[in-house]
């Protein structure tokens, strides 16, 4: 009597555990917000190309994006968020070397920097960096001007992470101006905003798509390029046929970035410095 309930009992903890397993579902649904292919431009002058996706997926918001500049340079760059556009996770990498990684935890966001003097950790508390903005990406002011956008005219606390510098983000104002992609001029809404005391212009249309970026004073512009360019995605990263269109399956990451996911690789720097920032 009591083997058979011992395997009546085994009989069901399978049923059960099969059922649970066939009630997942069997594949991470992705839905694209903006893939592009901009061309970066020094003085008037070429120097390099911006490859960029952005989608969501569950609970996170993510931005990956490569950045090749004409002298040889390239960097990926992963952005990890929140549904509230909150910075989760962070990393950039030139080749095989990590550059920079970052990671939000309970009270801080905590970032480790890669440079020619040696490695360091810099610390920012956790409502000191309500965005990141890289340095020469094109593709983060995209998220940023959302950022702006929710917060209602208020200052957004910014980290640019590879120089380990806070800064605030405010938006000035926007206007409705056509933008010439390829051969066509695109309706738009241009957005002016200030970064510490340094104005700049983005152009975006009604899809909410990056169209182009302008740093008039350092005379640094990111124009996105016509469609059957910016629909060619990076390696790794699928083959987006439009903007928002669902897509069934994620990107590798631990392949992609070899190291996998942040806060995985384990650092013993040789100098480390601990800062908070104040907004």
């Amino acid at each position: 009597m009591s083997e058979s309930c011992g395997r009546l009992i085994k009989h069901f903890r399978l049923f059960f555990f099969v059922l649970c397993i066939c009630s997942l579902p069997s594949t991470i649904t992705a839905q694209e917000l903006d893939a592009a292919r901009l061309q970066l431009r020094l003085n008037g002058e070429r120097v390099g190309v911006e490859r960029y996706r952005v989608w969501q997926a569950g609970g996170a918001i993510n931005a990956m994006g490569n950045v090749v500049r004409a002298q040889g340079e390239e960097w990926q760059i992963f952005l990890q968020m929140d549904t509230d556009l909150r910075p989760v996770k962070y990393q950039v990498r030139e080749g095989r070397t990590s550059v920079v990684n970052g990671e939000r935890f309970a009270d801080r966001v905590r970032f480790h920097i890669v440079s020619d003097d040696g490695e360091r950790w810099k610390e920012f508390h956790d409502d000191g960096v309500d965005a990141i903005v890289e340095n020469g990406v094109a593709h983060h002011y995209l998220l940023l001007l959302k950022i702006l956008e929710n917060a209602q005219g208020a200052d957004v606390a910014m980290v640019i992470p590879s120089r380990g510098e806070a800064a605030i983000a405010t938006l000035l104002g926007k206007s409705s101006e056509r933008v010439l992609v390829g051969d066509g001029a695109i309706a738009a809404t241009r957005y002016d905003f200030d970064i510490s005391g340094s104005v700049r212009n983005a152009w975006i249309d009604s899809e909410g798509k990056l169209l182009r970026i302008l740093d008039e004073e350092r005379g640094l512009e990111a124009l996105r390029l016509p469609t059957q360019d910016s629909v060619q995605s990076m390696n790794n990263c699928g083959d987006p046929a439009e903007t928002w269109r669902k897509t069934s399956s994620l990107p590798n990451f631990e392949s992609t970035w070899s190291m996998g996911y942040l806060g995985q690789r384990k650092v013993h720097p040789r100098s480390t410095t601990n800062s908070r920032s104040k907004r």
